[in-house]
């Protein structure tokens, strides 16, 4: 009888040894990397989204000003933006990590844009609302942190001709 616990025992000892946790993400870039990548953070040790409980919830800020030369153009688009928000909900860094962008009609002369034109806009344009708007704390053992996370902006002309 006991040999054949020996081979589940052993069978459970392989699997646990190739269990590796996945490194957590911002905007799909390693956590750890991404904040290496980044020293004038070192002060502020952010806790990363995945390991806090509460918080991160939009308080107060700006509109988005959406940039008229994409408006006449007619760009629209998605950026996903790295933010820090510290313990007061305050946003300390935002950065772009990604931004595509879409022409939804036509244009030509004075109001076209290069696709990286108008990928360049669309970012600046969310990294400057992110950037102004406060949030609640993010929360860990009941007490407020600095936290990265990662917000999507959307960017669409709605009723505009």
């Amino acid at each position: 009888m006991l040999s054949h616990l020996i081979p589940i025992a052993i069978g459970w000892l392989l699997i646990g040894a190739s269990y590796q946790q996945q490194e957590p993400k911002v905007c799909g870039v390693e956590f750890s990397s991404w904040l290496q990548e980044r020293p004038d953070l070192s002060a502020v040790t952010p806790f990363h989204e995945d390991s806090i409980h509460g918080g991160l919830e939009r308080v107060r800020g700006p509109s988005l000003a959406y940039p008229d030369e994409l408006r006449r153009a007619g760009w629209e688009g998605a950026v996903h933006v790295a933010a820090v928000i510290d313990t007061t909900g305050r946003v300390v860094h935002a950065e772009a990590m990604s931004s595509d962008a879409a022409q939804t009609r036509a244009q030509s002369g004075a109001d076209s844009l290069t696709v990286q034109q108008a990928t360049a806009l669309l970012a600046q344009a969310a990294v400057d609302l992110i950037a102004h708007t406060e949030f609640s704390p993010g929360q860990y053992e009941g007490h407020p942190v600095s936290t990265v996370t990662c917000i999507q902006v959307q960017l669409t002309l709605l009723g505009t001709s």
